[in-house]
């Protein structure tokens, strides 16, 4: 008994479908099904997955969707490519156009699709358009809830679970009976229905929770609406050949249907633009004759090493057909360039002497002795992958120029699936038990702190809901736009891949950036960087200030200035280099130029980590340990990196060394390895591995050994041109601190994110010698703002202050500068609460008056219309009379620039909080180093915390302690943070007592314990 389902929802309808594809196809191959098809509403979000899974488990995939408007629906079935090209459009055209009609656009794009529908008034519009071979109504079993039972079916009253589990031979129904006549009416097939929306019985209740979501209802209303699709599960075919036993031939057609597919989703060939020629020269031509001529602005003068690598690099990029792909690479990076931002490639293709040379990437793999072959071999299949990085703030317009440039139907941005989190997926589904939003946060938070007694909710719901969300989380929510996923196509891209407008507007590929890959489609990542924003902003403000222009990629290496920063781990701020752990290994290591700041960013990688390899390096490095090959052959491999599994691209270079694999194939097993997930996967990989290991006659054990190490290793580890590429941007931004640190500090506070809060580079400037500058309407711009050497902390750092209102105070001074209070309230029409932030901020000390008196001013003085220009309605300053009001204290003003600015201009938060700590004694942060293997206690607030666990579970925490000195690493091991944590609220103010260590350079204190204190009448 054959039958194949050709109705088919999965969780990639959103909020309807209650099973992911896996567990579909996986329980049709349980069912003996041979074939099935994938139906997702309006959507292909998720072919590419089912293609796989079906793959897995030996079953046919038929690709699909049920595209439907407010009136007409359809099952539109892909049996070639052809009919994959139109389902594109199809699904686009609905997605896109809201005067979308299925009727009017199925007869011009029907070539290579099945159309199913039960929408009886659709086939009567489109049946003389359609070849009948390919069009067939639908018969659904079981019928979808009681509605479509005739009343005066003796089933009608019979409960609906009970019609779906007698099996009985099955009573047409008055709608069953109109579908059989309009089928022998039109000349057009039977095809029997189920429509699914779950694997099994089972996920009936998880879709009720969906459509509850859905609905913006409870779970209790929609129970009542008679079971609606309690009977959509994944049928046996036995159980479907007993539905239609009086209609067998619309079941068979299920299967003539699945057989005349001839389509294979993952086995379409790439898609790229092709470069049109140039005074008659191919794109191979053009290529070759680019990166020669720009090799000269690379090197002095092309080397035999040079042009041997260029012509092995440029024969296997034309013979791979290639060309076209690197000289749009370039043009996009070289009209960026002309933009004014620095750009960097990186990833794999900096290991390229061709992309160097175009101007893709900066790094030289010569010499930083890059192996080709991990970008591009003769064994790999799949694209080059370019990765590219521009000044956050320009990477919309370099997006702007691919639209232009290739037209709007030739360019969209590629799709991220938002998908449930644990959090808020309980948080939905509790929603469809009638839980508000203050109880299901009261709930959460008691949950997050194991209260699980008292909790505002009946145990047994609680269960309900948790798991609910465990089987919500990870099912998606919505399409997103990917950071900067780009896919370019020679054709319209409708025809290549569905489209869709996400929630932010942004038409966007209905797959994700590994989909459209699998499609075939490239991927250009073309990607906002901060470091590269802050070098941008940094070299034009030394050009600003110097009227010199510096040349980012033309520095020198093992610069005496910012090799000594390096040395001594003063590298907040400097992108890559700046977290705890990397200052302190930096210290260790003791990097003499890029090579070494390299070796830095892949040792502090997990992989590295996971080895314990840390502390064997740095002793090898300092020439405290000799390294040690467990085969001579390995030397060739880890000579660079002294006996140390350090790069992604070890593993490859392990592979090749010591079994029979060509580079292809060692190149493929590798990139297995750091994509493999299952015990299966592993398993395979290691016999593969250990196979070739022993017919070259390496040593069993030692092959073994090595196994395991590039397991645990390679899926948390830079490959070589990666770390090159992050090294040469992280010496260019040490060579900027170094040497130009005021310039480098505004463009550091002004694009770093995420390590820091801005008041821990506002201590480091002033540390530095820099002296901080408060807000002033006057002079501020809506960023921080480099002013005669000082820095100037910009309008939009004020609490509550809008991006509008920032806007026009800086439009307005331009007219001419503002005479006081009055002057800015008139023409800026800046309400009361936003300027008395503004005061008390300090952007009105220019006016030479005490702020209560400002104040003072702004709540009493009278109303005026506020007005745009020149022309004066308001007294001049000089003309009113103000009260003596005794000025703030300079705690006072502390106080409210911290409130206001997260961050203090006139001095340390230590400075006027020392005065809350019980005694004296402690030790200055910048002398810890002076009392190794001494027992101190340090005063301070915390600029960086982060909790971790043990080899064992326990959990543990860093903390970096800063006080108007300096900052110091404090490590609490399992015993003292359980002691402790519960007084380790927010930053501090903080006492910590412990030990000095210093290890090979890097000093620390190994705390013993930890006391809060809160600071009198202020909290921080």
């Amino acid at each position: 008994m054959s039958y194949a389902p050709l109705r088919l929802r999965s969780s990639n309808s959103l909020l309807a479908g209650a099973s992911d594809v896996y567990a579909i196809v996986k329980r049709a191959a349980e069912f003996g099904i041979r074939s099935l098809a994938l139906t997702d509403e309006n959507n292909l979000y998720g072919a590419v997955d089912f293609c796989k899974a079906a793959k897995e488990f030996g079953v046919k995939p038929v690709v699909g969707a049920i595209v439907s408007t407010e009136n007409e629906e359809a099952v539109l079935l892909v049996r070639n490519a052809a009919g994959y090209a139109n389902l594109c459009e199809i699904i686009t055209h609905r997605n896109l156009e809201k005067s979308f009609s299925l009727s009017d656009a199925l007869p011009g794009l029907q070539d290579g699709l099945v159309i199913l529908t039960e929408d009886i008034p659709l086939a009567e519009k489109v049946a003389d358009k359609l070849d009948r071979d390919n069009f067939y109504l639908e018969l659904t079993r079981p019928c979808r809830g009681k509605a479509c039972l005739a009343p005066t079916d003796k089933r009608a009253a019979e409960p609906l679970e009970n019609v779906g589990a007698r099996r009985a031979v099955p009573l047409q129904t008055s709608h069953e009976r109109r579908i059989i006549t309009a089928a022998k009416e039109m000349g057009i097939g039977l095809v029997a229905a189920s429509d699914i929306y779950f694997a099994s019985p089972e996920d009936y209740p998880l879709h009720e929770v969906l459509t509850a979501m859905k609905q913006l209802d409870t779970v209790e209303n929609v129970k009542k609406d008679a079971g609606k699709n309690r009977e959509g599960y994944l049928r046996q075919p036995f159980e479907m050949h007993e539905l239609f036993s009086d209609c067998p031939e619309a079941l068979e057609n299920t299967m003539r249907i699945a057989e005349s597919v001839d389509f294979d989703l993952l086995g379409r060939s790439h898609v790229f633009p092709k470069v049109p020629e140039v005074d008659g020269k191919p794109a191979a031509k053009q290529l070759r004759e680019t990166a020669y001529s720009r090799a000269l602005d690379r090197y002095e003068k092309i080397t035999t090493p040079v042009r041997e690598r260029l012509d092995f690099e440029l024969d296997m990029i034309c013979r791979m057909g290639f060309a076209d792909y690197f000289l749009i690479v370039a043009d996009i990076v070289g009209h960026a360039r002309g933009l004014g931002t620095p750009t960097a490639g990186r990833g794999s293709g900096a290991s390229s002497i061709v992309s160097y040379c175009l101007g893709i990437t900066n790094v030289d793999p010569l010499k930083y002795n890059l192996p080709f072959e991990r970008f591009l071999n003769p064994g790999r299949r799949d694209f080059p992958d370019l990765d590219i990085d521009f000044c956050w703030r320009l990477r919309d317009d370099v997006i702007d120029y691919v639209y232009k440039k290739y037209g709007d139907d030739h360019v969209a941005m590629i799709a991220t699936y938002a998908t449930f989190q644990p959090r808020s997926a309980f948080r939905e589904v509790a929603k469809t038990f009638g839980l508000s939003d203050p109880v299901i946060t009261k709930i959460q938070k008691m949950l997050k702190r194991g209260i699980n007694r008292n909790l505002p909710i009946q145990p047994r719901i609680l269960h309900r809901i948790r798991r609910f969300a465990q089987e919500l989380a990870g099912f998606p929510h919505h399409l997103s736009v990917h950071c900067g996923g780009v896919v370019i196509t020679p054709d319209p891209i409708f025809r290549h891949a569905p489209l869709h407008r996400s929630e932010k507007g942004v038409v966007v590929t209905q797959y994700d950036k590994n989909g459209v890959e699998a499609v075939g489609l490239v991927k250009l990542d073309l990607l906002g960087n901060r470091a590269v924003s802050t070098i941008r902003e940094a070299v034009d403000l030394v050009e600003l200030t110097t009227g010199d222009r510096i040349e980012p990629e033309k520095l020198p290496d093992a610069e005496e200035k910012t090799i000594a920063l390096l040395q001594s781990g003063d590298t907040i701020g400097c992108n890559q280099l700046e977290s705890p752990a990397m200052r302190n290994l930096l210290r260790m290591m003791r990097p003499a130029g890029t090579a070494e700041v390299m070796q830095a960013l892949a040792l502090i990688r997990p992989g590295a980590a996971s080895l314990g390899m840390k502390e064997t390096f740095v002793k090898r490095a300092r020439g405290l340990e000799k390294p040690t090959f467990s085969d001579p052959r390995l030397e060739s491999v880890f000579g660079d990196t002294h006996g140390v599994l350090l790069y992604e691209d070890d593993a490859l270079l392990i592979a090749k060394c010591l079994t029979d694999l060509p580079t292809g194939e060692a190149d493929n097993f590798c990139r297995a390895v750091t994509k493999c997930e299952s015990d299966a996967e592993r398993l395979e990989l290691s016999n593969h591995f250990l196979r070739h290991c022993r017919m070259s006659g390496t040593d069993e054990k030692l092959a073994k050994d090595l196994w395991i190490q590039m397991a645990k290793f390679c899926s948390y580890s830079f490959c070589r041109a990666h770390a090159a590429s992050y090294a040469l941007l992280a010496y260019t931004v040490a060579y900027l601190k170094a040497h130009h640190p005021a310039e480098f500090w505004v463009a550091a506070m002004n694009n770093n994110a995420g390590m820091y809060p801005k008041r821990v580079y506002i201590e480091a400037a002033r540390r530095g010698g820099i002296e901080i500058l408060l807000p002033c309407v006057n002079r501020s711009g809506p960023e921080f703002t480099l002013e005669d050497g000082k820095i100037r902390v910009g309008l939009l750092r004020i609490a509550e202050l809008s991006q509008k209102s920032v806007e026009k105070t800086v439009s307005q001074r331009r007219l001419m500068p503002y005479q006081g209070l009055a002057d800015f309230i008139a023409r800026t029409g800046i309400g009361p609460k936003e300027t008395e932030n503004l005061v008390r901020s300090g952007a009105f000390d220019f006016t030479g008056l005490s702020r209560p008196v400002l104040l003072w001013e702004l709540f009493t003085r009278p109303k005026k219309k506020s007005y745009a220009g020149a022309q004066r309605a308001v007294p001049l300053q000089s003309e009113m009379t103000y009260p003596e009001l005794k000025d703030y204290s300079e705690r006072k003003k502390f106080e409210d620039e911290w409130e206001l600015l997260a961050l203090s201009a006139r001095g340390h938060p230590m400075t006027f909080l020392r005065g809350s700590l019980p005694l004296n004694g402690w030790v200055k942060t910048s002398e810890v180093c002076g009392h190794v293997g001494e027992e101190v206690a340090i005063a301070g607030i915390v600029s960086a915390a982060r909790v971790t666990n043990t080899m064992k579970g326990e959990q543990m925490a860093f903390l970096t302690i800063e006080d108007e000195y300096g900052i110091c690493e404090a490590t609490l091991f399992p015993d003292v943070f359980r002691r402790v944590r519960k007084r380790m609220r927010g930053m501090g103010l903080f006492v910590v007592t412990g030990k000095v260590e210093n290890q090979y350079d890097a000093v620390t204190l190994t705390a013993e314990n930890l006391e809060c204190f809160e600071p009198e009448g202020f909290e921080i």
